[in-house]
């Protein structure tokens, strides 16, 4: 199905989350050596296979639109995994931290185009599904950072 002018800023959506779930990738590859809790570590590597699997998809879907898929960014990859490189020498908090923002901004972006009107249907799909991921995530990261504040006041 090609994609008509009118629908060129779907593609655009389309490759900016493709762009940031890369960034994401790159984050998590960068958390998954430096979590020191294996629970933490563990969860951390399943997102990051959802994180591929969704560029999967949206490169897929872009490409069904006729467009082309963005590449990643080096530069935005390299300042994001040096966030995460750089928070880590403060320890599993300050990753998961993080981790937490770049979810957060995840989930909006997915939430903004699953809200755009006439959206053709498989983006649509693929946004609820994804948008239902990130908040996983994002509830994940959010429930660790509460559980670790509430065991340092103990």
């Amino acid at each position: 199905m090609a994609i008509m002018r009118s629908d060129k800023t779907v593609l655009d959506l389309l490759n900016e989350l493709i762009e940031l779930e890369y960034e994401a990738i790159e984050a998590y590859e960068a958390a998954v050596g430096r979590v020191a809790e294996s629970r933490d570590r563990a969860r951390i590597e399943g997102f990051l296979e959802d994180h591929v699997r969704q560029v999967s998809e949206l490169c897929a879907l872009v490409r069904q639109l006729g467009g082309e898929p963005a590449g990643a960014s080096d530069l935005k990859q390299m300042l994001k995994r040096g966030k995460v490189v750089i928070v880590a020498l403060f320890g599993d908090r300050k990753v998961l931290e993080a981790m937490k923002v770049n979810e957060a901004e995840s989930e909006r972006l997915h939430a903004r185009i699953a809200a755009r009107p006439h959206l053709p249907q498989p983006v649509r799909t693929v946004m609820r599904r994804h948008l239902a991921t990130e908040h996983r995530h994002h509830t994940w990261i959010v429930d660790r950072l509460d559980a670790r504040a509430s065991q340092l006041r103990l």
